[in-house]
């Protein structure tokens, strides 16, 4: 009885392209499918001397626009890097990643959420340090990033973070890069970090909550307006929050 690795159930674009790359990663497959070709619904027949594709309505085939993509990769050809969305499957007893770890045997990199906090928080760090009176810093801080972000499609940058530092916290920008140096995240610091347009949306507002469970939105740029709202500082301890220029 022949032995395989993998049993790929379909033999159209996925299931032709997993075998393919299985059988490079020196894995043995098993392709079946009920149709007598392979190709799945973009195999084309010759008819009269021309290649032609009989479309089959699958109204399954594609996710609804509330659909949410499970896995998938994306290979970029120029250094082959990849950027893959992948879940955890049963292998050889325990859960692993086969896409990453089996089939393509790629190195795993820091995820960009990851980095990005490792930027900020260097960044806060090295503020709080050394300007200890500047109030909001991780709100100024974030606001920063986020700017950066929105003026460079989505990129971020050490060497722009800490430019944008040393000009407005000058005694910051050396113990930035200290704890940059430090981090075990920011492998490859030279490399831009990409911030997705959500983050960047969450960046540019705090949320306050009080202790009754009320949420308020600040644009992060107004904190320090002492024009448009007022932290009141109670000899209690308690912090209130005074809102100004209300239009009801």
């Amino acid at each position: 009885m022949k032995q395989y690795d993998y049993l790929i159930v379909g033999a159209g674009l996925f299931g032709a392209v997993f075998a393919h790359e299985a059988k490079k990663a020196g894995k043995k497959c098993l392709v079946i499918d009920k149709r007598d070709h392979i190709a799945g619904n973009i195999y084309t027949e010759n008819v009269e001397g021309a290649p032609v594709n009989s479309i089959i309505q699958q109204r399954a085939c594609l996710p609804s626009q509330s659909g949410k993509v499970e896995e998938g990769a994306l290979v970029n050809l120029t250094d082959y890097s990849m950027k893959l969305l992948e879940k955890k499957f049963d292998i050889d007893g325990h859960k692993d990643f086969y896409l990453s770890t089996v089939v393509f045997q790629y190195t795993t990199a820091q995820p960009e959420k990851k980095k990005l906090q490792a930027i900020q928080e260097a960044a806060v760090q090295a503020v709080q340090e050394n300007y200890a009176d500047q109030p909001h810093v991780e709100a100024q801080v974030a606001m920063l990033i986020a700017n950066q972000a929105a003026d460079n499609d989505n990129q971020v940058s050490i060497q722009q973070v800490r430019q944008q530092l040393e000009e407005e916290y000058p005694l910051a920008a050396v113990p930035f890069d200290d704890y940059v140096e430090k981090s075990d995240v920011l492998e490859a610091p030279e490399q831009p970090v990409t911030v997705t347009p959500a983050r960047i949306r969450r960046m540019e507002s705090r949320s306050i909550h009080t202790a009754n469970g009320i949420e308020v939105k600040i644009p992060t740029e107004l904190l320090n307006s002492d024009n448009e709202v007022e932290f009141l500082h109670s000899d209690d301890g308690s912090i209130s929050l005074l809102i100004k220029n209300v239009i009801l």
